[in-house]
């Protein structure tokens, strides 16, 4: 064909790769393919590959019968008599390209990928299809393509599954039937996404001839796939799935259902939501808020303050993709049972996803919370209730979750690790009189009840007999509500409440806190000093320092076999520290100056009334530990009782 004086090039596997046609762009292109089955197979391929990159697109015929193996092609036309002008006329009276209409398989439309020796180009083109499948594959059943759509999750390929049953999955966390949640996509479940994606096609020589097999995904290709680490931006990155509208970081309302590129949230909403006002007002906030906190007026919160906690409960669950950092946990904590903790939770969970808390039983091995937060953050599960905590509340794990949007951790059940997955999981956690331990008490909103009747659960008489199914019905109208609260506060440009300083969770209260302050509700954060009182961690702070002001009446410092040795020989004196000294250092019947000193390490530095605990090296390197005065403290006397400096 150059020889004829046309520009040319040979398809020796009878088709056109997709990645080459982007270098036609703009051309005249006619197609002359063999006059076997492959070549006219081909052609259509290549055709439709070019389609709308081409300046135009024609297909020759060349005279003579088209068979199924073996036709002739341009050299064989060529070399009969005439060959030459039979060759001309065919490409000059080429006919335009159409797609075909034949009755295809919707399968045979999948595009097709060589499988070749270039591993590395066979595995890019897979992964491009696989990005591509259930959003431009119209082989694929509508009612499928939501099922069978892949996305990325920080080097991972994964999927979007629904469980059909209330279920408890492997890391303990209890989902209700109808939850939504990503899981990574089953290894023996990728030959069968890429057969859905594309047909793998090899070139087979035989007797001469030439012809294209199907074959299914080699070894080498399903495990490129499952080890690429980053599939760019070919298969989409996947936050997290929500049920209800939500805002943006930059306060834009999503609230169209799908994949949306800005937040990387998917979007499946299970019924209809009205659109969310664009300008609301401070009038229209507040209203809002109204209609939102009547739906607790029954509950017996134990100040004003604690209603606006569980407002800020609702907002952070539903506003949760506006906030750039952590959240902290809501502990709803009463008296006795029967108050209604488990109930408040699932209200706010049921307006935010459409079901009640995704419930997950506490641990106090930090172990397992540490496995628990790596499934959670896997799963991109948006909110779990910790139900009904009997012990102390916290742990290194839950300390550092709480204050990180990244979670990073070995798999459950393999040596792989998960890399950096996004955490923005809400938590919540109910019980009776909650206590918080370590550093977990400065990461907690408490919500308290204060029911005024020795049976809360024998009342009556409440507005709503079924509240959770009331709240389920009106589901969408106070979704509505929630983020009518926040888009207000964005529009009036998110005025600074004062007295809002929350620290590592800035972000969290300049929206949400500042948000209700801002219509006239009480501080929510007032109810902090709760958790400040019942922080196990600061009373025993507290209790060393001021048994060791009662024990060390010279200033010297003491060891923590000094200390013991002192308790032992005295019968009932420096009542402070024995109590300390008996719940940190006593096993078994046993007082022991090891769990002693090292409970002193880990709490070295700490103020407490004014005096900080200090750890001074003394003879062989053991610390002598003293209650020095911190800087810029007033006076206090023996007992911690303060008094300010004249």
């Amino acid at each position: 064909l150059i020889g004829l004086g046309f520009n040319a090039c040979g398809l020796p596997a009878s088709c056109m790769a997709e990645k080459y046609a982007r270098l036609f762009s703009g051309v005249n292109i006619v197609l002359v393919p063999d006059l076997d089955t492959a070549g006219q197979s081909g052609s259509q391929l290549t055709g439709g590959r070019l389609a709308g990159i081409a300046a135009s697109i024609r297909v020759a015929r060349l005279p003579g019968e088209i068979v199924e193996n073996g036709g002739d092609d341009v050299r064989d036309v060529l070399n009969r008599k005439g060959g030459e002008t039979l060759v001309l006329d065919a490409i000059i009276s080429a006919s335009n390209w159409t797609p075909r209409k034949d009755g295809h398989t919707p399968r045979d439309r999948r595009p097709d990928v060589f499988v070749s020796l270039d591993y590395g180009s066979c595995v890019d083109q897979v992964c491009t299809h696989l990005g591509e499948l259930g959003w431009e594959s119209p082989w694929i059943p509508t009612g499928k393509r939501d099922r069978v759509r892949l996305y990325q999750r920080d080097g991972a390929l994964v999927e979007v599954i629904t469980e059909e049953a209330d279920t408890t999955l492997d890391s303990g966390i209890e989902l209700s039937a109808g939850t939504q949640r990503i899981r990574r996509l089953p290894a023996g479940q990728l030959p069968l996404r890429i057969l859905e994606a594309c047909q793998l096609v090899a070139v087979e020589e035989k007797d001469d001839e030439i012809k294209h097999i199907a074959v299914p995904p080699p070894n080498w290709l399903t495990n490129g796939i499952l080890t690429k680490g980053d599939f760019g931006h070919d298969i989409r990155r996947l936050s997290g799935i929500i049920k209800a509208p939500t805002l943006r970081l930059d306060g834009t309302v999503l609230q169209h259902a799908g994949y949306d590129k800005q937040t990387r949230l998917l979007y499946q909403p299970n019924e209809f939501f009205p659109e969310i006002p664009d300008l609301p007002s401070q009038k229209d906030a507040a209203a809002a808020a109204i209609e939102l906190t009547n739906l607790v007026r029954d509950f017996e919160f134990l100040e004003e303050e604690d209603k606006s906690a569980w407002l800020s409960l609702v907002l952070s669950q539903i506003g949760r993709a506006a906030i750039n950092g952590g959240v902290p946990l809501f502990a709803i904590t009463a008296s006795c049972r029967g108050s209604g903790k488990s109930l408040l939770a699932d209200v706010a969970s049921i307006i935010s996803t459409g079901k009640p808390a995704a419930r997950k039983p506490y641990s106090e091995s930090n172990e397992e919370q540490r496995k628990a937060i790596t499934a959670i953050a896997i799963e991109a599960i948006p909110t779990i209730l910790l139900d009904n905590v009997d012990s102390i509340l916290g742990g290194a794990s839950m300390d550092a979750a709480l204050t990180a949007t990244t979670w990073s951790d070995r798999v459950l059940g393999s040596s792989a690790t998960t890399g950096e997955l996004p955490l923005r999981t809400v938590w919540t956690a109910t019980g009776n009189n909650l206590r918080f331990g370590t550093d977990v008490a400065r990461r907690v909103i408490p919500i308290r009840l204060a029911p005024t009747v020795e049976n809360p659960e024998e009342r009556t008489g409440f507005e709503h007999a079924d509240l959770l199914g009331w709240v389920q019905s009106n589901r969408t109208r106070l979704a509505v509500a929630a983020l009518t609260i926040l888009r207000a506060y964005f529009v009036a440009g998110r005025p600074v409440q004062p007295d809002g300083h929350f620290a590592s969770f800035e972000s969290w209260s300049l929206l949400i806190r500042g948000a209700i302050v801002w219509i006239g509700l009480p501080d929510p954060l007032k109810t902090r000093e709760t958790a400040k009182a019942d922080d196990i961690s600061g009373a025993l702070v507290r209790g060393l320092i001021d048994g060791l002001l009662e024990m060390d009446e010279y200033g010297d410092g003491m060891t923590a076999r000094e200390i013991i040795g002192k308790l032992a020989e005295s019968d009932d004196g420096f009542q402070t520290m024995r109590e300390i000294v008996s719940e940190i250092a006593t096993s078994k019947g046993r007082v022991d100056a090891k769990p002693l000193g090292n409970s002193m390490k880990k709490y070295r530095g700490r103020i407490a009334n004014g005096f900080q605990l200090i750890g001074v090296p003394g003879k062989g390197g053991v610390l002598r530990w003293k209650a020095m005065r911190a800087k810029g403290a007033g006076q206090v006397g023996l007992k911690g009782q303060f008094q300010a400096p004249c």
